[in-house]
């Protein structure tokens, strides 16, 4: 390891030590871009570490704050308790307790603690686990939506319902589907856009996905953004979306505008300023702006993680960095 990715990398591990763990994981991506030559198993099998633990540990904290408890056990469960600080073990001890799962009694469902007994009684015709604070409930093939206390936020009568944690905290329409239909209602089920669309996605910065033969966007008082002329569209918070027109993908942003133009025989969503695109059957990676960063040079690229960029060439596996350097081999 070079002297000045070394510093890096013994700070990172400082914090790490310290249970600062976003710091460990900002100090572990410095190390990662400056590294000029392969890691050793060891050191990289920390510096992975440090990101993932770190990521795990921010998630499940933000989750347990949310009230989330079962999805931040999940993530708390995944973290080593070896080295684990008593705030952590004392939450996952809270999460564990506090958490509700499906039980049923003989035909119904319900919702019971870890001991068995029923927080929320057996009166549905099937019941899924708790996500992000909400579970669907189904009762005469028709879906609902409950909280955690029991209270029925969507009634069961829709055939389908997506949601996400935002529904907790943000009044935005919230798309279901009826009669073979997609439409959006508000959280307290008044339809807010009409049953007209054969698809639907979710609302991120304002938007939704939409289908009328071909997508489009439409924003929250159900007016046309972008134009029903693309095949497909991907997105979530990243500021670009993902569509895809005559089987080639480019990115827009989300006033419409075409930010890279559609070139690529496929696209993902952009990770820390960062995509992976592909282009005469090879993949690299471009920025913000559209640069080649990686040259298309991959037969895959696997995933962007936190500087580390995971690809496969010539039937081998490698981890690189923005300056296209092994840092990593998997072959070994």
């Amino acid at each position: 390891m070079n002297a000045e990715a070394k510093d890096w990398y013994q700070l990172s591990l400082e914090d790490f030590n310290a249970n600062s763990y976003r710091e460990a994981q900002q100090k572990a991506k410095k190390c990662i871009s400056l590294l000029t030559c392969r890691l050793k198993k060891e050191e990289f099998n920390w510096l992975y570490r440090i990101y993932q633990y770190s990521l795990y540990y921010l998630l499940a904290n933000k989750l347990y704050t949310l009230g989330h408890y079962e999805d931040a056990m999940a993530y708390f469960a995944s973290l080593d308790f070896s080295t684990a600080p008593e705030e952590i073990l004392e939450r996952l001890k809270i999460s564990r307790f506090k958490s509700i799962h499906p039980k049923q009694e003989k035909s119904k469902w319900g919702y019971a603690d870890n001991f068995g007994e029923f927080i929320i009684q057996p009166r549905y015709d099937s019941a899924k686990k708790f996500y992000d604070g909400f579970a669907y409930v189904m009762k005469n093939n028709k879906v609902g939506l409950l909280n955690r206390k029991g209270d029925l936020l969507i009634p069961t009568e829709y055939d389908r319902i997506l949601y996400d944690e935002t529904l907790q905290f943000k009044e935005q329409p919230i798309p279901v589907v009826k009669n073979g239909k997609f439409g959006f209602i508000n959280k307290r089920n008044k339809v807010i856009i009409p049953f007209q669309y054969s698809d639907a996605f979710l609302f991120k910065n304002g938007l939704a996905a939409a289908k009328k033969g071909k997508y489009g966007f439409i924003n929250e008082q159900g007016e046309t953004v972008i134009p029903f002329i693309y095949d497909y569209p991907h997105y979530s918070e990243s500021p670009f979306i993902v569509v895809k027109k005559n089987n080639l993908y480019g990115y827009l942003d989300f006033l419409g505008n075409e930010r890279i133009p559609i070139q690529f025989e496929g696209a993902s969503l952009f990770s820390d300023g960062l995509a992976s695109v592909r282009k005469n059957g090879e993949y690299g990676i471009i920025d913000e702006e559209g640069h080649q960063i990686i040259p298309f040079e991959y037969d895959f690229i696997n995933g962007i993680y936190s500087g580390i960029i995971w690809v496969k060439k010539n039937n081998k596996e490698y981890f690189i960095n923005e300056k296209n350097t092994i840092i990593y081999s998997t072959n070994n």
